[in-house]
């Protein structure tokens, strides 16, 4: 019988609807076999939740929404996964503001005074702080003397407090509540790490379009006529001034080569 249910424990973890032998407490080869499925079982979650938060996040990046309105949705779905934050709490912190300083830009579930006391946050100065001056993740497993930031009735917990490092450097911090007790495990921090860095990425894209959008603005805005063209010459837009001088509309110009070559 045990071996019988062993084969379709691990048949059953191939599709995903693996469930523990009952007699995985046994002290014997089998009761190990059962133990090792039952670990592969829980890093194969893991890892299609990673894939699944991955995939979320990348869908986020390519929407409209303001930085900070990003950071805001894509907290939320890191911090509902259980498999990353069993509190579902947690913080990013970015490092866009005066030199040395983390900005808080997205929260879950903090209390007003935490709220004020991390909205600006020097480098060294409680673990996020920790995690941003030596750029390298930290693990708590309670509220122990790094944890400078405290409040009346502050309940045990622990973090990780991972940097988000991107082509240009440190980008912010990503924050993690978790379980009282909660031992730092190196396979948990390598997959928070890779999620810091693919949202340290997204950031520094959001930005550089977010420089885009502003420059479009002040081009469409300048007293002197602009163009911009493609590779082959062709205009692909132009501004008022343009329009005004030129007495060619936008939708006259788009396309052209050579359209204020004289004759």
């Amino acid at each position: 019988l045990p071996i019988r249910e062993l084969s379709q424990a691990a048949a059953d973890m191939a599709v995903s609807a693996f469930s523990e032998p009952r007699w995985r407490a046994r002290e014997d080869e089998l009761g190990g076999l059962a133990g090792a499925l039952a670990g592969m079982s829980r890093a194969q979650t893991r890892e299609r939740e990673l894939q699944n938060i991955t995939s979320e996040l990348l869908s986020l990046a390519v929407s409209d929404d303001s930085l900070d309105a990003f950071l805001e949705k894509a907290l939320e779905v890191v911090v509902a996964r259980p498999c990353l934050s069993k509190e579902h709490k947690g913080a990013i912190f970015l490092a866009d503001g005066q030199p040395g300083t983390l900005r808080l830009a997205a929260q879950r579930g903090l209390p007003e005074s935490l709220k004020s006391a991390c909205a600006v946050l020097p480098y060294g100065r409680c673990l996020c702080g920790r995690a941003a001056a030596r750029c390298e993740t930290v693990h708590a497993a309670k509220v122990d003397d790094r944890h400078e930031n405290v409040y009346a009735g502050i309940s045990p917990h622990g973090h990780y407090c991972v940097p988000m490092k991107g082509d240009g450097g440190l980008v912010g911090v990503l924050n993690l509540y978790l379980e009282h007790g909660h031992p730092y495990v190196e396979e948990e921090a390598l997959h928070l790490e890779n999620l810091a860095g693919l949202l340290a990425r997204i950031v520094e894209k959001k930005r550089v379009s977010a420089e885009y959008v502003k420059l479009a603005e002040i081009i469409m805005q300048a007293a002197e006529p602009v163009i911009t063209t493609d590779t082959g010459g062709r205009i692909t837009s132009v501004n008022g001034a343009f329009e005004r001088v030129t007495g060619f509309s936008a939708a006259e110009a788009a396309g052209k080569k050579g359209l204020l070559k004289s004759g």
